[in-house]
């Protein structure tokens, strides 16, 4: 009876942590607007549902760093753009730090595998050009990279891909996915998307399922058109993206979605996998023994 009691005792455990290996790798979408608010995002049907208000001004980048905080940065023409620390349960806003730059125009976060957030933005103060930069998320500077190309170009999203290369969403005319090197900021396009970007949008990878988004905005953007407003799915590496749908829910009509995240929960914690193993290694040695 003892040992029966003990087998089952080992099955509940292992049972438990499956459970709770299963329920962290989950991951959710949120999205912000020009206007500040905080939204989940349905990966589903693109519904949005408000958090609430930032009380930021024009945050143009959003993704979830490794520490499992969510990051964003705000855009400015006078020198005020910031790093921010968002909550995800009340969209309350801190304040980390001042980027640096005399302007910073809309934007893209990402990070890269080993932990670095990489950053683009449309400098003013350098013939428009846009630039890649890294951010300092203990103080909030901006350190430049590099110049993007040689030519104009409006990132509005970018992920980390995992040949190493960072990938955006760029509303240039035409509007555009394009690769970014994250050591030199050579920009090479990987396909003209058929419908229009917008002037803002967003963009992130859901690592529990390695899908991912992209999100257009409704303004204007640099190809004279509206964007759709929409979320879709799409492969990093071919471009090819599927409509998931139009955003529900958005209170900012006038821009749309300014920046898009997918919460790193989708990676377990290391303490969840010391836990499986534990478990398994116990029911193993039980065998054993028996």
């Amino acid at each position: 009876m003892k040992s029966s009691a003990k087998f089952l005792a080992i099955i509940f455990a292992v049972c438990l942590t499956m459970t709770a290996f299963s329920s962290s790798a989950h991951a959710f979408l949120f999205g912000c607007d020009w206007s500040g608010n905080l939204y989940s995002v349905n990966e589903t049907n693109a519904a949005l549902t408000l958090i609430g208000n930032t009380g930021l001004s024009l945050p143009g980048a959003l993704e979830y760093g490794p520490d499992g905080n969510l990051y964003c940065f705000t855009a400015s023409t006078v020198g005020t753009s910031a790093l921010y620390r968002l909550d995800q349960n009340t969209a309350a806003a801190t304040l980390i730090g001042s980027l640096g730059f005399p302007a910073v125009i809309e934007g893209g976060l990402a990070f890269s595998s080993s932990g670095t957030a990489y950053g683009v933005h449309i400098n003013s103060a350098s013939s428009g050009l846009s630039q890649l930069f890294t951010l300092d998320l203990n103080t909030g500077a901006a350190t430049v990279v590099a110049d993007i190309g040689s030519s104009y170009h409006d990132i509005n999203g970018l992920a980390w891909r995992s040949d190493g290369m960072l990938v955006g969403l760029a509303d240039d005319n035409p509007g555009a996915l394009v690769t970014i090197d994250p050591i030199t900021g050579a920009i090479a396009t990987i396909i003209n998307p058929t419908f229009s970007v917008g002037a803002v949008g967003g963009m992130t990878t859901d690592f529990s399922t390695g899908i991912s988004y992209f999100g257009t905005g409704s303004g204007t953007g640099n190809d004279g058109n509206a964007g759709t407003s929409s979320l879709y799915s799409f492969d990093l590496y071919t471009g090819g993206s599927s409509l998931i749908g139009s955003f529900s829910g958005l209170i900012d009509q006038g821009q749309g979605l300014s920046g898009l995240a997918a919460s790193t929960s989708a990676v377990p914690e290391p303490g969840t996998l010391m836990l499986l193993g534990s478990g398994l290694l116990g029911l193993g040695i039980f065998r054993r023994r028996k």
